[in-house]
């Protein structure tokens, strides 16, 4: 079934994906995001490409993410988590 918004949704799964591990094969006319001249300088896009089974329902969000957040920005409490439970904390 061919859809009118396809090129759309692509167009958007592109920009989220961009400068991440999962980016789009690059077109040199797309038209890219550009960095905030503010801040980090941290790049737009980076997100990863997910399938519908990485989502939890009951949780409402995708856990492996969640965990890839916490360590990434809070590694000492992750750490006291580790230590207090033990083998229960998977990274």
């Amino acid at each position: 079934m061919k859809v009118a918004e396809r090129a759309f949704e692509e167009a958007i799964e592109c920009a989220l994906l961009e400068n991440g591990p999962d980016a789009c094969a690059g077109d040199p006319m797309i038209v890219r995001e550009t960095l905030a001249p503010y801040g980090d300088g941290a790049a737009p896009g980076g997100y990863r490409r997910r399938g519908p089974q990485d989502y939890d329902r009951t949780l409402s969000l995708l856990p492996r993410d969640a965990v890839d957040f916490v360590l990434a920005t809070q590694p000492r409490e992750w750490q006291k988590l580790a230590q207090h439970h033990g083998a229960a904390v998977k990274e």
